[in-house]
Formats: C-alpha cells, sequence, structure tokens
C-alpha cells in the first residue's frame, strides 16, 4: 500500500476490484481517496480500508456497494459505514428503470 502522502497509485479498488488510482492522503485521520473506473470517487478511512482487505465479498454486494457509491460521488466511508454498504440489497428492475431515466434525463 502506498504511505506517501500525495502520491496516486494505480491499484484494485477496494470494493469493486476494478482499476483504481488510489492516493494516501492525511486530514486529521489517514484516507484513501480512491477514483474508479466503476465506483467513481470516494474516501475511506485507513482503518475502514484495512477490514475491507480482510473480507470476501459476493459479486452481488460488489455491485450494490458499487452502485451506492456512484450515485453518492465523493462519500467518505468510515468503519461505522461497512455494515450499511454490505447489507445493501439489490435494486428492482423497477428501480433500475427509474434510475436510468432519471440519468438520460
Amino acid at each position: 500500500m502506498n504511505t506517501t502522502e500525495g502520491k496516486a497509485l494505480v491499484q484494485k479498488c477496494f470494493i469493486c476490484r476494478s482499476p483504481s488510482l488510489i492516493e494516501f492522503a492525511v486530514r486529521g485521520t489517514f484516507e484513501h481517496d480512491v477514483n474508479c473506473t466503476r465506483c467513481g470517487n470516494y474516501r475511506l478511512t485507513d482503518t475502514a480500508t484495512k477490514l475491507l482487505k480482510g473480507r470476501d465479498y459476493s459479486e452481488v454486494q460488489r455491485a450494490n456497494m458499487s452502485g451506492f457509491i456512484r450515485e453518492n460521488q465523493g462519500i467518505r466511508i468510515q468503519v461505522e459505514d461497512l455494515d450499511i454498504l454490505e447489507s445493501l440489497r439489490t435494486p428492482t428492475v423497477g428501480e433500475k428503470a427509474l434510475k436510468l431515466v432519471l440519468q438520460i434525463a
């Protein structure tokens, strides 16, 4: 893991495993700024990063978490948020259609 503040490295996204540009930053706490090709932009505390590395998610969980982050760009994910992200349900077909229409509009 990159421990040099301000240097961005191409790595796998902590959430979806897609290619991402990850930068280590210090903002009172140690954080990772992630720019993922699938999830988009989000921040992750160092403690949450360590917990994510030790967890094995299904593809459905990864897709649900990635979709949530994509809809909430710039979100800061902390340890307390991981349980919520892990338990996100898959949107129904109707919900997906509505999101698509909203994106197009």
